[in-house]
């Protein structure tokens, strides 16, 4: 039996599990950053197209915007597809970050393991993207835009959401 390459992580300040924010939490991995930050980011990025963050147009989108390399898997007739799992071990890939698209589910797989809040590495994945230093630094410089900041923190003020 071998090993799970397999790390829990979850990023969302709740600590919550039940939440359909796995764009979010794979983005946060891929780009070391911060779970509201990318929320932000990305549903911003989401609005030029009157789409939701997590829409499967929007995802290649932002990620190709950022500068990340788009990898296609083929789908060979008898043969399964490569998994989260099976990315993660192959040697070459041991200091690199992919953000894998894989079965209605999105995934980072970074440094030889794949982080998800549950054990997702057997789903196939349908295409993956390679996440350069540069796309990571161009996230950064978006974020440091002041409307991110601004939103973010208008959230999080006790304010127009405070009875939730």
């Amino acid at each position: 039996m071998t090993t799970s390459k397999h790390a829990f992580y979850n990023p969302n300040p709740s600590k919550k599990t039940d939440v359909e924010d796995c764009v979010v939490r794979a983005y946060c991995k891929a780009f070391d950053a911060e779970w509201g930050d990318m929320v932000v980011l990305s549903t911003l990025f989401a609005m030029k197209d009157s789409r939701l963050l997590n829409d499967n147009k929007v995802i290649p989108k932002f990620l190709e915007y950022v500068g990340c390399v788009r990898h296609t898997v083929r789908a060979t007739k008898g043969s399964k597809r490569p998994t989260a799992d099976s990315l993660s071990r192959k040697r070459e890939n041991k200091d690199k970050t992919f953000v894998c698209s894989v079965a209605s589910h999105v995934v980072t797989v970074k440094n030889g393991k794949y982080y998800d809040t549950w054990d997702s590495g057997e789903k196939g994945i349908y295409y993956y993207y390679e996440v350069p230093q540069e796309a990571k630094d161009k996230v950064h410089e978006l974020l440091k835009d002041p409307m991110i900041g601004l939103i973010k923190g208008a959230v999080e003020a006790d304010g127009m959401f405070n009875t939730l």
